[in-house]
């Protein structure tokens, strides 16, 4: 809970800030703020739960991706394809891109696309990962396939549709969600 005792713990100064500005003509908002720097920047700042992976800096996440990324082997992707968890890997759009950026591979029952487009479309929306056992999703959404070699994705499409929604097609009628 962010809220306690009538005051906000916010992440940094910048976003008090924002939020100070966005809410200031709509509530009667204290003008004074006291910061606490350097709070949660270290591992024992947190509250540490089961199941959950803390990462203080860039290189703890590199250091834990490159760990996880043993279980790809010869760029393709090995692991049991009954697995319920993710995958988190670098990738990137294109061999002219020279940017690469963090990214997780969910797998979705029977490697079915519905189930595929509801995780992808349920973690851009709301930011929640519905996982392995994803329901169907009930509605047409607009989604981008891509095939996977070599850490790179490349469209599958002739026309690249404008969505958050990707897809990877491993082969035929074998789907994965690609989560930013």
């Amino acid at each position: 809970n962010m809220i306690k005792n009538n005051k906000i713990m916010l992440y940094n100064n910048d976003f008090a800030v924002k939020l100070y500005n966005n809410y200031k003509n709509y509530y009667n908002i204290i003008d004074n703020f006291n910061f606490i720097d350097n709070y949660y920047s270290n591992y024992n700042d947190f509250i540490k739960f089961k199941n959950n992976l803390i990462f203080t800096d860039t290189k703890s996440l590199d250091d834990w991706i490159n760990i996880k990324t043993l279980s790809f082997k010869f760029n393709k992707i090995y692991y049991d394809q009954y697995s319920e968890y993710p995958i988190f890997i670098k990738l990137k759009f294109d061999e002219k891109n020279t940017e690469y950026d963090y990214f997780m591979i969910q797998h979705v029952q029977d490697n079915d696309l519905e189930r595929a487009l509801n995780v992808c479309n349920d973690w851009n929306n709301l930011k929640i990962n519905r996982g392995f056992y994803s329901n169907k999703i009930n509605k047409d959404i607009k989604y981008n396939i891509y095939s996977l070699s070599k850490n790179i994705l490349s469209l599958l499409s002739d026309e690249y549709i404008k969505s958050d929604n990707i897809i990877i097609n491993k082969k035929i009628n074998e789907y994965y969600s690609l989560l930013k």
